[in-house]
């Protein structure tokens, strides 16, 4: 019949192979998946290092340092009457104004507390117990308001500064055309 061919053979050889071993074989994608990986875990991980670095250069028991978070400060004021339990609480009367600690200084593994002060301690509060009234501006907030207001008010005087200038200019040349 037909003469036997050795590349034929091969060729069948190797396609019976790819068949039982699941396909043919081509490039590796795990170095692609690992590539692709480090990619993205590599920025995750160097800005959780910088946020914890950040976090725990402020100390959390001293309520000054909280501005230094670059985070709102909230104010708040007590709802009931808390007892506190434990040293790490902060003991409440109903009415009591408190100041709430930055986000990124609030316990992560204790939901429904929140840290806060009330000028003199610094304790964990029962989150349902408070109740939020404003935020806390910081300094250079506020005199950046401060030097608007000053701003608008050396306007207003200048203003009336022109105002009065050209009157009198005008009263003076009207008196100047009387007089000739």
């Amino acid at each position: 019949l037909r003469p036997d061919d050795p590349n034929a053979d091969a060729v069948w050889q190797r396609t019976v192979l790819d068949v039982v071993n699941g396909g043919t074989a081509g490039p590796a994608t795990w170095p692609i998946l690992v590539f692709l990986g480090l990619l993205f875990a590599i920025p995750y991980l160097i800005n959780k290092l910088v946020n914890n670095a950040s976090r725990n250069r402020i100390d959390v028991r001293n309520p000054e340092e909280w501005f230094k978070a670059n985070e709102p400060v909230y104010s708040a004021t007590a709802a009931y009457d808390f007892v506190a339990a434990t040293s790490e609480e902060m003991s409440l009367r109903a009415g009591q104004k408190i100041w709430l600690a930055p986000e990124s200084l609030q316990p992560k593994n204790m939901p429904g507390w929140q840290r806060a002060t009330d000028s003199v301690n610094v304790g964990l509060v029962p989150s349902n117990y408070i109740t939020i009234v404003g935020q806390l501006k910081r300094k250079t907030e506020l005199n950046d308001d401060t030097k608007k207001i000053e701003k608008q008010q050396i306007d207003r005087t200048m203003d009336e500064a022109f105002l009065i200038s050209n009157e009198t200019d005008a009263s003076a040349q009207d008196s100047i055309a009387n007089e000739s």
